[in-house]
């Protein structure tokens, strides 16, 4: 099995919220990266359903990665991959909002934008900020400098189905690594 084919089940997620301890808090997330395969850019969109046990002892994390083709014509305004991750994220949401609102647990978004101007990924804030308010329930979403889940969950989420499908994954190179990552 391909670590593009597990999707998230709502079902199995909210049998684990049932054991989750009060004061649970949900994190989802979505980062993407570009690379090119045969000529083509792809990215590969990886979502994540963190969920924070008693916002104190540890953090289970659910994940599935989606591959779309990339038709960002120029690689420093990446407007339209943002904004898929931003859809990404709201997809997610809204695939388990029946199982939030049944545990009772606080949900936030966090969205893998930063908000310094001077930063690429600057173009996208106000339109991202817009929409998941729009599309799930009125959630501000959270952008960078806060916003953990939507860049090193779903990053080390990829990562560890990587190494689980890629016997010597961790004695690779960062190169190597980002390479069969990106397979």
């Amino acid at each position: 099995m391909s670590i593009y084919d597990k999707k998230i089940d709502p079902e199995e997620f909210f049998e684990y919220l049932l054991t989750a301890p009060e004061n649970t808090k949900i994190y989802i997330g979505s980062d993407s990266e570009r690379f090119r395969i045969k000529g083509q850019w792809f990215a590969d969109y990886t979502t994540v359903a963190c969920v924070h046990l008693a916002q104190k002892h540890g953090v289970h994390i659910f994940g599935q990665i989606n591959r779309l083709p990339d038709y960002d014509q120029k690689k420093d305004r990446p407007i339209m991959r943002l904004m898929q991750e931003c859809y990404e994220a709201a997809e997610l949401f809204n695939t388990l909002k029946d199982a939030i609102e049944a545990s009772g647990f606080e949900v936030a978004i966090h969205l893998d934008i930063n908000s310094d101007i001077m930063a690429v990924s600057n173009i996208a804030v106000q339109q991202a900020i817009g929409y998941i308010q729009a599309t799930c329930n009125n959630i501000i979403p959270f952008i960078k400098p806060d916003a953990w889940a939507g860049s090193f969950a779903s990053d080390r989420w990829k990562e560890v189905q990587a190494f689980k499908t890629e016997p010597g994954f961790r004695k690779l190179s960062y190169k190597k690594k980002k390479r069969l990552m990106a397979a």
